[in-house]
């Protein structure tokens, strides 16, 4: 059994947060309901190279930052198969960049694709519920607790592209992936 503590923001400089990453891996992940209050995720990420690997994740219910999370590889074939018997409204596809802190904790800034493209979030995993952060100056509002900003909930009910749509500045977790506004897409080899 695994214990998953994590935070998550809104980035408001996602040009400064792409800027530091050291990786980026492309996710597609599919939510499949769930059984015994855990809710069933299947992953295919792929990285730069084209190598891919797939995941069997059950997550449980959030207890404030705290959560119940038991994670499986998964033979890739299989998962693939998995994943396009799913509707797109149980499909989330983005692109995840790593960023190693000077703090030595490690940030995920998720660039989403299809119906949520432009929102851009940012999660740390901790050590412990009450662990003190140094938010990153690209880090904007915490989300953690708004259930808008869950992955499975984005699948169904994506958010609009428009920052205003949501009262927020233009900056604030939204980035314009279609005209480049924000800049090109870091490449790493």
């Amino acid at each position: 059994m695994a214990i998953e503590i994590e935070r998550r923001f809104l980035v408001h400089e996602p040009r400064a947060a792409f800027a530091a990453a050291t990786s980026c891996h492309h996710f597609t992940q599919g939510y499949f309901g769930g059984v015994d209050g855990l809710r069933i995720r299947v992953r295919v990420v792929s990285d730069a190279g084209g190598d891919c690997a797939a995941l069997l994740t059950f997550k449980g219910m959030r207890r404030g930052l705290c959560r119940l999370e038991y994670e499986y590889p998964l033979e890739l074939d299989r998962a693939r198969r998995a994943l396009i018997t799913l509707p797109s409204a149980r499909i989330i596809r983005k692109i995840r960049y790593e960023i190693h802190h000077h703090d030595g904790l490690v940030w995920s800034v998720d660039r989403f694709q299809d119906p949520n493209n432009g929102l851009v979030l940012a999660e740390v995993e901790l050590t412990h519920p009450d662990q003190q952060v140094e938010q990153p100056s690209w880090v904007g509002e915490e989300v953690t607790f708004d259930p808008r900003y869950g992955n499975s909930r984005l699948a169904r009910f994506p958010l609009p592209s428009l920052p205003h749509a949501l009262g927020v500045s233009a900056h604030a977790g939204f980035v314009n992936i279609e005209t480049g506004s924000d800049g090109p897409m870091p490449i790493f080899s």
